[in-house]
């Protein structure tokens, strides 16, 4: 598993490079490439640890020009992080969610951020609840 960012180059004299993880809140910048890709490790990890779900975050350059994406070894981990950081983003209780999906009990969708694994019917219908913008994409790695 693993989410899309993207890299905002410098422009005119601006001499640092954008990084932006946008599905989850993250925005951050670097001196080079190499250090906006450092620096998106980095802020994701240390969210990750905050939430208390440590992993070591992976960067690989996109397919597209100015993306990546960015994933880890434990994906039961990294979904929970994720899923949590997209309901944060969208500015969500956890009660709100569940309202949404229907459910009586905010303890429907926060077995999913403590590290439940759902199907992936539920999953697609979690993420459309709470962003639905967002969607499953399958795509060859570059």
């Amino acid at each position: 598993m693993r989410i899309e960012g993207r890299i905002i180059p410098p422009k005119g004299k601006e001499k640092l490079w954008g990084v932006e993880i946008d599905s989850i809140g993250v925005f951050t910048q670097g001196k080079s490439l190499r250090n906006a890709y450092l620096m998106a490790k980095d802020a994701v990890e240390l969210l990750a640890e905050d939430a208390g779900i440590p992993f070591e975050a992976t960067i690989e350059p996109g397919s597209e020009k100015h993306t990546f994406t960015l994933g880890c070894d434990d994906a039961r981990s990294f979904l929970q992080f994720t899923l949590r950081r997209i309901r944060e983003s969208n500015d969500l209780s956890l009660m709100e969610v569940s309202e949404k999906l229907d459910s009586n009990s905010p303890n429907a969708y926060s077995r999913y951020e403590h590290g439940t694994m759902p199907r992936l019917d539920t999953l697609e219908e979690m993420l459309g609840v709470i962003d639905p913008d967002l969607d499953l994409v399958f795509k060859k790695r570059a």
